[in-house]
This record gives structure tokens, C-alpha cells and sequence, in this order.
């Protein structure tokens, strides 16, 4: 048709270009105040979903970080700097090293359980706080862990009980706390509905009752366990 240019012909073998898009989200920043373990576990579940090697991930670290938290290690962070070294640099200028965490253990004994906390809850934190005080000492850590935790229950009937499966793991203590707090709090709820009807019941009553349905629940969760370790 007059007035229009000629078709160009299709070259073989030649196929355009293919486009990529990225619709990855760019790793979390890090910003002033925030938990550095924390961040670092999450960057480096990042990192491994991408398969990045340590050379990437050095640069995404570095470019993650806020101003402030870049203009501590900056003149650390010279060209042949390993993803691991700039690691160990953020943790020993957040403290997180065995040479300045003398804070982190006074913080950790000094561990309490709020009115109300939930027992996983409470457990949870004085796991985190123990990874800043023992960060190359799992031994020392997972102690610690046991020892505050049971120490501080607000419930001495269950510490006792806890104190006495010393070939439990800090995870099957944790489930068994859970249990018998449990059992405590419903055989509350039984005495207090029982006392808005009936005579009040002497303290040493309630602690015997209390005694003896702990019992029957740790036989329940020791058959449980032995179930289960028999199943795998």
C-alpha cells in the first residue's frame, strides 16, 4: 500500500531480550535500638532464599544498616572485610561478645516473671537474653535458661516438681510447666467456685489437693513422653 514503509523481515535465530522483574522485597533495615540477633537471623534467612554467597550478603549487610549503626563500624569495613567479620563487628559493638556481656548476666539473674506472663512468653525472653550473655557457650546457656526459668515460676509446688527431672531437655521442661500450670490454675478455678458455695478450705487441704492432681499429671505427661520416643 503506497505511503507505508516495507515489513522488515524477521532475523532466525535471533529472540529478544527476555525481562526480568524483581518483586523481592529488599532485606529489613537495620535501625538504632532494634535486636541484632534477631535481625541477623531473619537477613540471613533472607540471604540463604536467594542462595547469595558471602560476598553478597556482605554487601546487602552493609547496605541494610541505618546511618548511625553505619557510622560505628565504618572504619572497620575495609575491601577485604568477610561477611562473617562484619558480623563479628556488630555484635561486639552492640555488646554482644563474651568480653563485654558482664550487663546482659547481671540482667538475665535479676529475671523475673511478670504478674499475668504468659509462661511461654517468660520463657522466650530469658532464652533471648541468654544468647546475648553466652554467645559461644551453649552449655553455660541452655543452664542459665533451666535455672531462671524454674527459679522463677511464682509457683515453688511446680519448681519443686521441675527440679526433679534432671534428664529432661530445657523444651520438655518448658511443656511440662506449661502442663502443670495448667492443671494449678483449673484446680483454682474448682476451689473458688466450691468456696462461693461451701465452708472455706484450710491451706494445708489445698495444697494436698494440689500436690496430688500434679502428681497424676506428670505420671500422664511421663507416659506421653515415653510414647512418643517410642514412636520415633
Amino acid at each position: 500500500m503506497a505511503g507505508n514503509p516495507p515489513a522488515v523481515p524477521p532475523r532466525d535465530g535471533v529472540n529478544p531480550p527476555p525481562v526480568y522483574f524483581n518483586y523481592l522485597q529488599a532485606p529489613q533495615q537495620f535501625k538504632k535500638g532494634q535486636d541484632l540477633l534477631i535481625f541477623l537471623r531473619r537477613f540471613e534467612s533472607y540471604a540463604d532464599s536467594l542462595g547469595a554467597d558471602d560476598e553478597t550478603r556482605k554487601h546487602w549487610l552493609i547496605n541494610s544498616l541505618c546511618d548511625s549503626t553505619l557510622q560505628a563500624v565504618d572504619r572497620y569495613l575495609t575491601p577485604q572485610i568477610t561477611y562473617a567479620e562484619v558480623t563479628d563487628v556488630l555484635k561486639r559493638v552492640h555488646g554482644l561478645t563474651d568480653r563485654n556481656n558482664a550487663k546482659f548476666i547481671q540482667k538475665l539473674r535479676a529475671t523475673k516473671r511478670k504478674h499475668g506472663e504468659d509462661i511461654r512468653d517468660f520463657y522466650t525472653k530469658i532464652h533471648e537474653l541468654a544468647k546475648k550473655c553466652y554467645p559461644d557457650n551453649d552449655r553455660i546457656k541452655d543452664h542459665m535458661v533451666r535455672e531462671v526459668f524454674v527459679n522463677h515460676l511464682q509457683y515453688p509446688e511446680i519448681s519443686s516438681r521441675l527440679r526433679e527431672h534432671h534428664d529432661y531437655t530445657n523444651e520438655q521442661i518448658l511443656e511440662l510447666a506449661v502442663t502443670l500450670e495448667s492443671c494449678r490454675q483449673a484446680n483454682d478455678s474448682e476451689i473458688s467456685v466450691s468456696a462461693a458455695s461451701a465452708a472455706p478450705i484450710e491451706e494445708s487441704t489445698r495444697n494436698d489437693e494440689i500436690n496430688e492432681k500434679l502428681d497424676i499429671l506428670i505420671n500422664m505427661f511421663h507416659s506421653f513422653m515415653d510414647m512418643v520416643a517410642d514412636e520415633y
